[in-house]
Order: C-alpha cells, then sequence, then structure tokens
C-alpha cells in the first residue's frame, strides 16, 4: 500500500517516485520537466492504484508515459501522437496493460458489421489526440487513444460485430436531460433485457415490446416484456437482438435493432428523458389475481378521465406481463394514486369468492374478526 499526498510536486520528484514503484528507467523530455503534480488521497492505495493516479495526473497536465522495450518514456501528448505508438498485439488483452492512460495503437477486427459505420459511431468518443481509420477490405479498425478509451471501444465493438448485424440498423439517441446509463436500466426492465438469454411473448416469429402510456407493443395490440436483473444491455428477439449502450461522456443511448424496435426504443426514451427526473421515480406493483394487461388498460382508460388535462401527462404506467406487475412512472402522489386504482382493479374474481358460516363455540366473534382482519390485510 503507497500513500499518495502530492502537493505542487516537482517532475524530478515523480520520476523518482515512478522508478522506484516501477523497477523501470524514467526518460523524460524536456517540456515534461516543467510540469508540477498535485494529487491528494485519503487513504493508502494499492501501488496499481496509486501508479494509475500518478499517470492520470500527468495526462491533465499533457503529460503521456509511453512503455517501450522496459523503458518508460514522458512526453506532451502532442508529441506521443505523431511519434512512435505502442502497438498492442492482437492477443495481448488490454486490461493487462497497467498504464491505462498510455496511448497505443490497436487492431480491432470486425468480421459481421460495417468498419466505416463502426468507425462513425465511435469517432465523436475519440480523444482529443486519437485516432480512427477503417478498411472494408481487411474488415479492420485502426485506432490510436489511450488504453481507457480502446477497452470502451472494445466493449462496444462486441456488441455491435455480431451475426445478426446486417440485418440492424443503429441509432443514436442524444439525451437532453436525464442521465443515460439510468435510462439504459430502466429500458433493459422494460423491454426485458438480460444478461445472457431473454424471453419475450412472441408471434410470427416477431417480438413485441410494450409501448409507452401502457398500450401493448405489437401491430395486434398484444404486449409482452419481462424483467430480470441485467448486466447486459441486449434486448433478445427471434431475428434482431437490440443492442443499448449508454455513453455518459457524449450523453449518448447508443441503439442497434431493427427499424421496428428502434422506433419503440425511441418512444420509450423520449418519455424517460425528462428535467423532472421521472426516470428515477417508479415503482412496480405486483398483480395478484387480474390479467396485468386489462388491469394497464383499465388504468389509463382511468387516467383519462380524471378531471384536469395534465393528469395522463403527469403519470405512465406499463404492465410487464411476464413479471406480473404494472410498473409506475411519476411524481410520489401519481404513484400512490394508481396504487390505489389497482387495488381496486386487482381483485379475487366473484367466480372463486365462497361463502361459508362458522359458529364459534369459546371465542367472541368481534374479536375474532379483528384478528382475522389483521391477518389478511
Amino acid at each position: 500500500m503507497e500513500a499518495v499526498n502530492l502537493k505542487d510536486v516537482q517532475m524530478r520528484d515523480i520520476i523518482a517516485k515512478l522508478a522506484e514503484w516501477t523497477g523501470k528507467v524514467i526518460i523524460p523530455t524536456d517540456d515534461s520537466m516543467n510540469q508540477r503534480v498535485t494529487i491528494y488521497s485519503a487513504k493508502k492505495l494499492p501501488r496499481r492504484q496509486a501508479l494509475g493516479l500518478i499517470y492520470s495526473a500527468l495526462r491533465i497536465k499533457g503529460i503521456v508515459a509511453e512503455e517501450v522495450d522496459g523503458i518508460i518514456y514522458l512526453k506532451p501528448i502532442r508529441e506521443a501522437m505523431f511519434g512512435s505508438v505502442p502497438v498492442v498485439p492482437a492477443d495481448q488483452p488490454l486490461a493487462a496493460i497497467e498504464n491505462k492512460s498510455q496511448v497505443v495503437q490497436k487492431t480491432f477486427k470486425v468480421e459481421n458489421y460495417s468498419p466505416s459505420n463502426m468507425s462513425s459511431i465511435l469517432l465523436p468518443m475519440i480523444g482529443e489526440h486519437g485516432y480512427i481509420s477503417s478498411d472494408e477490405d481487411s474488415k479492420t479498425l485502426l485506432v490510436i487513444d489511450t488504453v481507457e478509451n480502446l477497452m470502451r471501444f472494445e466493449r462496444i465493438i462486441s456488441q455491435f460485430d455480431v451475426p445478426e448485424a446486417e440485418q440492424t440498423v443503429t441509432q443514436v439517441f442524444v439525451i437532453k436531460n436525464g442521465d443515460p446509463a439510468e435510462i439504459v436500466q430502466l429500458l433493459n426492465i422494460l423491454l426485458g433485457v438480460t444478461s445472457s438469454t431473454t424471453s419475450s411473448e412472441q408471434r410470427g416469429g416477431r417480438s413485441f415490446f410494450p409501448r409507452p402510456g401502457g398500450s401493448p407493443g405489437s401491430p395486434s395490440g398484444q404486449s409482452g416484456s419481462g424483467t430480470r436483473p441485467a448486466t447486459s444491455v441486449v434486448i433478445s428477439s427471434t431475428q434482431t437482438p437490440v443492442v443499448l449502450i449508454a455513453e455518459q461522456k457524449q450523453r449518448w443511448i447508443i441503439a442497434k435493432g431493427s427499424q421496428e424496435n428502434l422506433k419503440l426504443v425511441g418512444e420509450w426514451i423520449e418519455k424517460l428523458d425528462r428535467s423532472d427526473g421521472v426516470s428515477t421515480n417508479y415503482d412496480t406493483i405486483p398483480i395478484k389475481y387480474a390479467d396485468v394487461t386489462e388491469v394497464g388498460d383499465r388504468i389509463n382508460t382511468a387516467l383519462t378521465k380524471f378531471p384536469g388535462t395534465d393528469i395522463k401527462t403527469s403519470v405512465l404506467v406499463t404492465p410487464l406481463r411476464q413479471a406480473k406487475q404494472i410498473m409506475v412512472f411519476g411524481s410520489k402522489e401519481m404513484r400512490d394514486m394508481v396504487k390505489k386504482l389497482v387495488e381496486e382493479i386487482d381483485v379475487i374474481p366473484s367466480s372463486d369468492v365462497e361463502t361459508r358460516t362458522f359458529k364459534l363455540k369459546y371465542s367472541d366473534p368481534e374479536q375474532l374478526k379483528l384478528k382475522l382482519d389483521e391477518l389478511y390485510s
């Protein structure tokens, strides 16, 4: 464990620290020697993490650390980009590179997706001094950027470079108010995302997702959705999965899927990307007896009949059929109101109700009734 408390420290002291911690030769340029670095950490850190902090602080100052043949060179970013850049072999994992701020070059093989289209998606995410080029003939992308950025790109490429890629379209949604990652997580719940397999209601070899406002997401008016814990953002269907990627820096959600499904995704994003924070204000209400879709339809119909014109637009009710739940977005007052409506609708069917009379020998009927009410309330 290492203490990282550096206040306006000169580069010669930083170089000495790097040499001690890495056991390698450090060669700085003259320009880099003029910098001073400040880092403060309240607690001691593992040496690898402490080195990462120093490399990050140097990058903020416009200095990158490049390791070539066991020697670490400290140089301005502009020189690093136009000089020799270390090449990461295809079989070397980016995660194995200790200095995530190091600028390197890596070639990605893209088998199932257009390299030029992939380049268009990644280009706005490239760092200030980064570089990207595509080659359709060899189906490759050549990217120069920090290891950290290349790891992000690698994850995005892996989501897009799948056998069904040519049957899909790609769309970038700009998020104006909400948090992209938060909206993606909600879409995961609403549209049935899972980390490995996802089930959805299927009709005629297609997958139907719920539409905003509680209306089912299929042309025939049927809805289907499942909700399970998700670690990846893949919405599965029988033909074309939908991939959702939250890009925090650009405030984007990158989506890939069929035109029909992306239209539904866009409708949901429009509903969830609100300045009033509706994306964080939601409840899921379990349905015990009634049909989930019917409950959603009846609630949405009831909301349209409430006095005032803003009730329906201030609350969003969506049925989740496979989970047998109703998802409600809106203020606490609106969610509480919907819960009361659910209690009135979700009751035991009259055909399942049986009436019996019990004659008591010892207990007081009123006291026993109170206890039963407590038990079943």
